[in-house]
């Protein structure tokens, strides 16, 4: 079968006797026209039209570009990219010249075969419209006209297995289509809870604890879905191996428009039956059976003297109205709250995955690739046809779990979505070795991560940024961790070139994690510290915490805990105006709250009582730039003296110690200057958003906020200033997700405990 593109002698005249190498050729369409008719082609069990517009590109230099991104230079010897672009499949080599034809289809039902199993977007009739792509390898002698009509007696189409098979080394076959990704995730239930647990607790009253305890290899499986326009691109580099690519495509047209939405819904609910019963029990504080037991007496009268204190405290838990112990009354609240976390826990599992997915592929670039795997030929046998079926309709479920596996079974995976590609900036510290005895090292990173997406047909874009400042560190057999992230992504596709930044989603989240062998009684004081002052813990449930950290670490090491406080779009308002301010008194009674715990030391014990005693120090250092660190000392000292704590007095005083006050203004230096750094980039991306700036106000921000979070101590300051001033405010406290995460061994399993509070 010939492929009908009209008279090309006509057409190709000045150049049909030229050889494919010339330099002279069109860079690089050699011919562009309208079929004058549509050309009915069947393959396998479809038929399809070819009809609209038809291209033929040349490309016979290394600097020859693609507007599709198949064809590229050959990469630099030895060299690795740092980020995951697309590796262009058909690299320029001397000696050869690439034809590329391009074609509008329609793809038809024929044969019992539904147009919709390939997953395309139809157009009222019913058809799909797609792009066909075919990359033929020549010689670089060849000619045109020869080299034309022999392509065109031969045609090849990416929907043909057959076809793909029969690729040559260098060649490729590539389809535009306008449809949907699908895949299967599987998530840790334990990072549900981690990242959610905040909603969980809102079913308590307030002022309660919630500890959420579940196997860390517990999953929940996903069926995912994300519809857009793609770059499907098949390709051979060597014999026995195809390589298939996907990418956004950043060429619209098709009349079909597809609006880039991620859908999440469960491959197996029965999956969450253990993580939802974990969950109930957390929120109910005791075993499910012991509450129906409870329950299912018919008087308060037939509780015995312990079922009846367990009765009264589930009432204070629950928040029952009036807090009387009426059965019935906590019959009914008991059944709500299991339908009511029944609900939430899969609408939190499902937000997890589709927020997940949706960020990450709105950073993903055209030039990155969504997925890359390669396929053994030999291996796979006969099975290559049903995956590449499946990977035209964006069903690439078989393929993922088959890379998960590794090589062995003849598919292997380089590239599921977005990997972390972040594009560091900078990067210093130091480190120390000494044999296997000692390992010492830090290391402070920033990275900036921009992605700007534009739909030129329709004249809209999307843009997202994330900006992350940390701080790792290895001492011996301990690793400490900290970092802030500061993020903005499109709410969805704005009109324009470019969209405001009062278009954007924000959100802003803090991390700190430990790694320890061991955890002390000492620590477990520390580290729940730290829990109550980012408001994981309440204050009253402090003792609790530490008694159960204490508990869960005494015979167990390898213990990893971490606390995360994350700042949602629904407070990122209020933040900023907080934040613009300058407040010193607040700022100092921050600094003052965030000073270290030290054990057995009354002045150091809580936050209020550090709040009490070097809140207005802090104030007065903010205040006064002529106030050195030493100076600040001798006040923390006297004001330790006055308040009766004659010891602290002594350890603030001598300033041998990192916690001491004056150690903390100088080894943290510049605390000034960077919270009013902090102050202006808080304005200045508020004034941006209220006024309808330009999204490049985000980058600006950024560099001036990080500025105030760059060290762990004011770090820990701004969580806590956040924390108290997001608490005055009872209808936001509750979008706030602050959680405490103990994950240890237990046994032969790991288990994660994520505790949180109302």
């Amino acid at each position: 079968m010939i492929l009908d593109l009209g008279d090309l002698d006509l057409h190709l005249a000045a150049h049909a006797s030229r050889p494919l190498g010339d330099p002279e050729l069109p860079d690089p369409t050699l011919l562009k026209r309208s079929l004058e008719r549509d050309v009915s082609i069947v393959r396998d069990d479809l038929s399809f039209t070819v009809g609209g517009e038809a291209v033929i590109d040349v490309f016979n230099g290394p600097g020859d570009e693609d507007p599709a991104g198949v064809f590229g230079a050959p990469p630099d010897e030895g060299s690795k990219p740092e980020t995951f672009e697309l590796r262009a499949p058909i690299h320029f080599a001397a000696g050869s010249a690439w034809l590329a034809y391009r074609a509008s289809a329609r793809v038809e039902a024929d044969g019992g075969f539904e147009a919709a199993k390939f997953g395309f977007a139809s157009e009222a009739d019913g058809a799909a419209s797609i792009r066909f792509h075919d990359y033929r390898r020549h010689h670089a002698e060849d000619l045109v006209a020869a080299a034309v009509a022999r392509d065109l007696a031969t045609p090849r189409f990416v929907i043909s297995a057959a076809d793909v098979r029969a690729l040559l080394p260098g060649e490729a076959l590539a389809l535009e289509v306008s449809g949907k990704l699908s895949a299967a995730l599987t998530l840790k239930w334990s990072d549900v809870f981690t990242g959610n647990i905040g909603a969980l607790s809102a079913l308590l009253a307030p002022g309660e604890d919630l500890g959420v305890k579940v196997g860390a290899s517990l999953r929940a499986s996903f069926k995912v879905g994300i519809e857009d326009h793609f770059l499907v691109v098949f390709s051979r580099r060597k014999p026995g191996e195809i390589e298939v690519a996907v990418r956004k495509s950043d060429r619209d047209r098709f009349g079909v428009r597809a609006a880039a939405r991620v859908s999440v819904r469960f491959a197996d609910r029965a999956q969450t039956e253990e993580a939802l019963r974990a969950a109930i029990e957390a929120l109910l504080g005791a075993p499910l059976e012991q509450v129906r037991a409870i329950l299912a007496k018919p008087r308060v009268g037939d509780l015995d003297p312990r079922e009846r204190a367990a009765a009264e405290t589930l009432v204070d838990r629950l928040g029952l109205e009036g807090r009387r112990l009426r059965l019935d009354s906590l019959r009914k609240k008991v059944e709500q709250l299991e339908a009511q976390a029944t609900e939430l826990i899969a609408k939190m599992a499902k937000q997890h995955v589709r927020f997940g997915l949706d960020f990450d592929y709105s950073r993903t670039r055209t030039d990155e690739a969504l997925i890359e795997a390669t396929f053994d030929e030999k291996r796979l046998g006969g099975g290559f046809d049903a995956r590449h079926r499946a990977m035209l309709g964006g069903d690439f479920e078989s393929v993922l779990e088959d890379g998960a596996s590794g090589a062995a079974n003849g598919v292997t995976l380089h590239r599921f979505l977005q990997q972390e590609t972040v594009k560091r900036t900078k990067s210093w510290g130091v480190s120390l070795d000494i044999g296997d005895f000692l390992r010492m090292g830090g290391k402070a990173r920033s990275y900036v991560r921009e992605t700007m997406r534009r739909d030129r047909r329709l004249d809209r874009s999307r843009f997202s940024f994330t900006a992350i400042e940390g701080y790792a560190g290895t001492w011996g057999r301990e690793t400490c961790e900290w970092k802030t992230t500061l993020t903005a992504w499109s709410r969805e596709w704005t009109p324009g070139e470019t969209p405001a930044a009062d278009a954007l989603n924000y959100s802003l989240g803090f991390l700190v994690r430990y790694g320890k062998r061991r955890v002390s009684s000492r620590d477990a004081g520390r580290l729940v510290d730290l829990a109550v002052l980012w408001g994981s813990v309440t204050a009253g449930g402090a003792p609790a915490a530490r008694e159960r950290l204490e508990r869960v670490a005494r015979d167990r090491g390898d213990v990893e805990i971490s606390f995360q406080l994350h700042f949602r779009k629904s407070t990122f308002g209020i933040l900023l105006a907080l934040l613009a301010r300058g407040d010193a008194r607040g700022t100092g009674l921050a600094l003052a709250r965030a000073v270290p715990r030290v054990p057995g030391e009354p002045g150091r014990d809580s936050p209020v009582v550090r709040q009490l005693l070097y809140g207005a120090l802090w104030r007065q250092y903010l205040e006064d730039p002529s106030l050195s660190a030493e100076e600040l000392a001798a006040l923390a000292a006297e004001a330790a003296r006055q308040a009766g704590h004659a010891g602290l007095a002594g350890f603030e005083r001598r300033m041998r110690h990192w916690w001491t006050l004056g150690d903390l203004a100088r080894k943290n230096g510049e605390t000034r200057e960077r919270w009013a750094d902090l102050a202006r980039g808080a304005a200045r991306l508020r004034d941006a958003i209220s006024g309808g700036g330009p999204h490049t106000e985000v980058r600006e921000a950024a560099r001036l906020l990080s500025w105030g979070w760059e060290h762990a101590f004011h770090q820990r300051a701004l969580g806590v200033y956040l924390v108290e001033a997001v608490r005055a405010h009872p209808h936001l406290w509750g979008a706030v997700n602050r959680t405490l995460r103990i994950e240890y061994r237990e046994g032969e399993e790991r288990v994660v405990l994520n505790l949180s509070s109302t």
